[in-house]
């Protein structure tokens, strides 16, 4: 049975690789291999229903959860086999996690935000004003 932390980060690493990627796409940054999960589409949020002060805590885990993607990176080029990189995915999947939940999100808000940004230029370009 897998724990609610790991869940959650093969959440987070699935939504952020598959969805969230055109978001970080604006700044020339690309994103590595995917989750092997098909994610189920759900509701994207508008743009008029996340606060400044949502929006706000979201930039700054994106920010966060970039500085973890391009840690892992460098990480798995250097890494000798399968099992090494499958370590370093699943330690960059709990920092990224933990990254989220610093910045007081839950990683379902920061999935669905990450979501909507991706479908809304609105909402993405007031994130964009936030970083």
């Amino acid at each position: 049975m897998l724990s609610a932390n790991r869940i959650a980060a093969t959440a987070l690493m699935g939504a952020t690789l598959a969805c969230a990627a055109p978001v970080f796409a604006q700044d020339g940054q690309s994103s590595y291999g995917g989750s092997g999960q098909t994610q189920t589409p759900q509701p994207a949020t508008s743009a008029a229903n996340v606060s400044d002060a949502k929006l706000e805590k979201f930039a700054a885990a994106q920010q966060d959860v970039r500085s973890v993607r391009a840690d892992i990176q460098q990480q798995m080029k250097n890494s000798q086999d399968q099992e090494s990189m499958m370590a370093n995915r699943n330690k960059a999947n709990q920092k990224m996690v933990e990254a989220v939940q610093d910045n007081d999100l839950s990683v379902s808000d920061y999935n669905e935000i990450a979501r909507a940004a991706q479908q809304n230029p609105e909402l993405a370009q007031r994130i964009q004003k936030m970083r």
